[in-house]
Parts: structure tokens; C-alpha cells; sequence
């Protein structure tokens, strides 16, 4: 696990830093992100904060169960259906969200290449985490796509509208971006 800070200057957006795990054998659910593959949190939160999710907490089931409004969480994501949150929760991550809307989601039959999660902590939304496998990452995509939004937000800051990847030949590195940031007002 890789966490790195954001300069001074995107102060302004709702992101404290990006943390970058390398998943050579995939990670849970199996039948789902079995493959090798890249997870990139852009997290909301401080790096104490993120090192605060531990089972070890007395309140950690309390925290993962607390939910935020529905409001608050980019439209159409739930807590995968199973076990309750506290049961699924991450320790120094966070309750994991899916789009409820992508049928596709089936353990055994996916074909996972990229995704956009969400995630929360106690009562907040706190990460959005673009996962890609190595597999797509090799087929030098160019894309960007809509980010599902909230219909409220619990910090002012500026928020993405857009996710994509792309390959920069010129500097030989891929860029897994949230873009088109957007002044959003809590409300």
C-alpha cells in the first residue's frame, strides 16, 4: 500500500490523498476481482482517519453499520447484499459500495477489467476507488466516463464528474484520473 499526499494547491477539492495498492493475485470477492489489478482510493479523509478503520476499535462494528443518508452517496450505489457492513468493512479503507445498476456484477461470470467503487466510515462518504486490472491497464485505454453523483454533499469542496484512464506515451506513464472537479456547497 502506497499513500501519497496531494500538493497544497488541490486544497480546494474534497481529496486528502490517494492510496495505491498493487493486487497481484486479486483480492474478495474472488468470483468478482480475482485478477491482478491495481486499487487507486482517492480519500476524502486524513491518512489518520484511514489508519483509524481498525477491527481492534470497540466501536468498529457501530462505525461500519453507520451508515451516511442516501443523499450523500453517488446515486444508484448500495453496501453489496450479504453480510452486514461491519462484517464487509475494510480495516483502514471502509465499507466498499457497488452500483447496484451493473447487472454485470455476478461472481463467476464477471468480467472484471475497471470499476468505480465508493466508500464510507461512520456516517460518511469518504473514497471513491477506481480499481483496473493490469490486463486493461496493457491495452493502453483511452477513455473518461461520467462519475454517478450524490444528490447532496457533507463537505464544500470541489468534487469529480468524471473518471478516466489513459496512457501518456510521451512520459510512458498511465493516469487513473477524477476530473472535471466541480464547486459542490454542503448541504
Amino acid at each position: 500500500m502506497l499513500m501519497l499526499d496531494f500538493p497544497d494547491q488541490a486544497g480546494t477539492t474534497a481529496f486528502d490523498h490517494v492510496m495505491l495498492n498493487w493486487n497481484p493475485q486479486g483480492h474478495e470477492p474472488i468470483g468478482l476481482f480475482g485478477k491482478p489489478h491495481f486499487d487507486v482510493h482517492f480519500d476524502m479523509v486524513g491518512m489518520a482517519a484511514m489508519h483509524a478503520i481498525d477491527p481492534n476499535d470497540p466501536n468498529y462494528a457501530a462505525k461500519a453499520e453507520h451508515l451516511p443518508e442516501a443523499r450523500y452517496v453517488p446515486q444508484d450505489y448500495a453496501v453489496p447484499l450479504g453480510p452486514p457492513p461491519a462484517a464487509q468493512a475494510v480495516p483502514n479503507m471502509g465499507v466498499h459500495w457497488v452500483d447496484s445498476t451493473d447487472i454485470s456484477l455476478v461472481p463467476g461470470t464477471y468480467d472484471f477489467q475497471h470499476i468505480v467503487l465508493n466508500g464510507t466510515w461512520d456516517g460518511r462518504h469518504i473514497f471513491y476507488e477506481p480499481m483496473i486490472t493490469r490486463e486493461f491497464l496493457m491495452s493502453g485505454p483511452d477513455f473518461e466516463q461520467p462519475l454517478k453523483q450524490p444528490q447532496a454533499y457533507q463537505l464544500t469542496a470541489y468534487y469529480p464528474t468524471t473518471y478516466g484512464i489513459h496512457v501518456d506515451e510521451q512520459a510512458e506513464e498511465y493516469v487513473i484520473s477524477l476530473g472535471s472537479m466541480t464547486a459542490r456547497t454542503a448541504s
